[in-house]
């Protein structure tokens, strides 16, 4: 999974060769945000994957109080990009999504909170 903005990965993935981006996106998902696939995971990547999921900026916002309220810890927004992908991406299959980091300021938090859909 990956922001729709920050698709390096997606792209590589599709086009069977590292894709760099041209510049860093906007992108709330900010500590996961990187223009270049890395040299040795990318074949990583092709071999074990079968496809990168893309999260919108509003299913990344809107996933952080759902896994905050199932998980009790504070999700930063790059933690929150696994389970966006859970939550909208259809599947019958079992999801596994890993939340990580609380890097994620009470300011910063707020601030993403007036952004929320209902």
């Amino acid at each position: 999974m990956e922001p729709e903005w920050e698709n390096d990965a997606w792209q590589s993935l599709r086009k069977g060769e590292r894709v760099a981006l041209s510049s860093p996106s906007q992108s709330v998902a900010d500590a996961i945000k990187v223009q270049l696939i890395g040299e040795k995971t990318f074949p990583l990547i092709q071999q074990y994957v079968d496809e990168i999921v893309l999260v919108s900026e509003e299913q990344i916002i809107n996933a952080i109080p759902f896994a905050e309220k199932h998980t009790g810890a504070s999700v930063e927004p790059a933690g929150a990009v696994a389970v966006a992908a859970a939550l909208w991406k259809s599947t019958e299959q079992d999801v596994v999504a890993i939340v990580t980091g609380a890097n994620i300021s009470p300011e910063r938090r707020k601030s993403l909170a007036a952004r929320m859909t209902a």
